[in-house]
C-alpha cells in the first residue's frame, strides 16, 4: 500500500525538459527533507493521504484518463517507499513512468522508469548537506535529467558544480516560487535575469535549459494542476 496525497491530471508536465507535456500525478506523501522553500508542504507526511494498493492506483488513473498512459511519481520523496510493485503495475499497464526525486535513495526497480527528475536541493534549501546518491541515479538511470532551484548566489554556484561533476547530463535551472510571495511578474523578472546571466556564463554548456514552471505561470500555485 502506498500513501497517495494525491492523483490528478491529465495536465501538463510544468517543470523540466519535458515541459508541456501531457501526463498524470501520483504524488506521494512522505519525505526525507524539509526545504525551506517546499510548495507541496501537505505531502511531507500521511496526514492528509489515503493507503492505495498499486492496483488501485491504475484503476484510478484509468478511470480518470485511460488515454493519458504517461504518469509521473512525485512527492514528497516517492523514492522512500518500495517503489518496485508500483512501477511493474504501471509497465502491465502499458505507462510511461517519470519520476521526480531529490536523489537521496536509489532503488534499482529506479532503472526501469522511463524519465528520472533528479532535483538535488541546493544551498537555499537548507537540505544540501543531506548525502545524495546522485552517482547511482547518473550511471544507471535509463534516462535523466538535473534540475536545480535557484534562489540564491549560492545556489548558481552549487549549479555550475553540479554541471562540471556530470556535464554530460542534461541540466535545467529553475527560479524558486514561493507561494502566497511571488506573483507571475516577479518570476517572470526573476527567470530574465536568470537567463541573461546563464547565456553569458561561459561555465554552462549549451546543454543547460533555463526553464520556468509552466504551471505556476498558468494556474499559480492551485493543487490539482
Amino acid at each position: 500500500m502506498y500513501p497517495v496525497a494525491e492523483i490528478f491530471g491529465p495536465t501538463i508536465q510544468g517543470e523540466g525538459i519535458q515541459l508541456g507535456r501531457r501526463t498524470m500525478f501520483v504524488r506521494l506523501a512522505g519525505c526525507d527533507f524539509r526545504c525551506r522553500w517546499c510548495d507541496t508542504v501537505y505531502a511531507l507526511d500521511g496526514a492528509n493521504s489515503s493507503p492505495l494498493s498499486p492496483g488501485a492506483i491504475v484503476d484510478r488513473l484509468q478511470e480518470m484518463a485511460p488515454y493519458c498512459k504517461t504518469v509521473t511519481l512525485t512527492g514528497g520523496n516517492p523514492c522512500i517507499h518500495d517503489l518496485q510493485p508500483l512501477i511493474e503495475t504501471l509497465h502491465a499497464h502499458a505507462y510511461e513512468i517519470h519520476i521526480e526525486t531529490q536523489g537521496s535513495v536509489w532503488q534499482e526497480c529506479l532503472a526501469r522508469a522511463n524519465m528520472i527528475n533528479l532535483s538535488p536541493k541546493p544551498p537555499s534549501s537548507g537540505m544540501d548537506a543531506k548525502p545524495l546518491a546522485l552517482d547511482e541515479f547518473v550511471n544507471k538511470s535509463a534516462a535523466l535529467q538535473l534540475k536545480i532551484v535557484i534562489s540564491s548566489e549560492e545556489d548558481y554556484v552549487y549549479a555550475r558544480n553540479l554541471h562540471t561533476l556530470y556535464p554530460d547530463t542534461d541540466m535545467v535551472l529553475q527560479v524558486c516560487s514561493q507561494p502566497g510571495i511571488d506573483s507571475k511578474d516577479t518570476l517572470l523578472e526573476k527567470c530574465r535575469r536568470l537567463v541573461d546571466r546563464v547565456m553569458g556564463d561561459p561555465g554552462f554548456s549549451d546543454q543547460v535549459r533555463v526553464l520556468p514552471q509552466m504551471h505556476v505561470l498558468i494556474w499559480g500555485h492551485e493543487r490539482g494542476k
